[in-house]
């Protein structure tokens, strides 16, 4: 009784794993496994031991444009997305950001936002309670709704004709 659907399923919620501390610890260790293979190429290359191909002059891998900032998940993706990961810190989705100090959060309306996982104003880590209640905040669908409110009262009493009281007072 093996079912296709239910292992492609476990795969689908495979790529979305929470953000903690070991995986930034993992992130690190790739970015440390990075940099010394680039520091030896280069040693290499100094030494005459490896000439410049033509692979060193391609872009390299690109960011997935399904997977960007603010772009809701891809179709494929929503129904291996759990409901209770929601608003909460996940490890990058996207391979390009595989060594990169990132992570993301997906909202409830199934939007992705992307934030740094280096510490904020130089003293918020990603895991510090300060900066976890404000990612939740910036990412419930109320706050967007807040800020369109707010900036259209703005407009409204920007083109208001200017009172007397306000003019009398020279």
């Amino acid at each position: 009784m093996f079912d296709d659907s239910d292992s492609f399923s476990e795969e689908e919620r495979s790529l979305f794993r929470p953000f903690t501390r070991e995986s930034l610890v993992a992130i690190e260790t790739r970015i440390a496994e990075e940099y010394a293979k680039q520091k030896e190429l280069e040693k290499k290359r100094a030494e005459g031991e490896v000439r410049y191909d033509d692979e060193d002059e391609d872009e390299g891998p690109q960011p997935d444009p399904t997977l960007e900032q603010g772009a809701p998940i891809p179709v494929r993706l929503q129904g291996g997305f759990p409901s209770e990961l929601s608003s909460v810190p996940l490890e990058d989705i996207d391979a390009f950001y595989h060594n990169q100090r990132t992570f993301v959060v997906v909202s409830k309306g199934k939007d992705i936002f992307r934030f740094s996982a280096t510490d904020a104003m130089y003293i918020l880590d990603p895991f510090n309670p300060i900066r976890r209640v404000a990612i939740y905040i910036l990412v419930h669908p109320l706050f967007s709704l807040f800020i369109i409110t707010t900036i259209l009262t703005n407009c409204i009493f920007m083109i208001m004709p200017p009172t007397p009281t306000i003019e009398s007072t020279e």
